[in-house]
């Protein structure tokens, strides 16, 4: 696991859930991941295409969605 300058993981798994459900005769199966951590952005019109499309291939389910947030003052002064 790689560790960033503020001593915390770089992301984290903050949960996980297998959905299953029938579609045209047959199962299908996702696993739904919630992720933390501290991004750095090197390509900023990707993130925004990311951010407004989705990521991955289960994007027509309802997943791939992506909300970003401020880190906290209190993390940004260590930085």
């Amino acid at each position: 696991m790689t560790i960033n300058r503020l001593e915390q993981p770089e992301v984290a798994i903050r949960g996980a859930q297998e959905v299953s459900f029938r579609k045209r005769g047959t199962t299908v199966t996702l696993t739904r991941v919630t992720f933390e951590g501290i991004l750095s952005i090197d390509d900023p019109d990707t993130l925004r295409k990311a951010l407004a499309e989705g990521i991955g291939s289960a994007k027509a389910y309802g997943c791939g969605l992506l909300t970003l947030a401020p880190l906290q003052a209190r993390v940004i002064d260590k930085l």
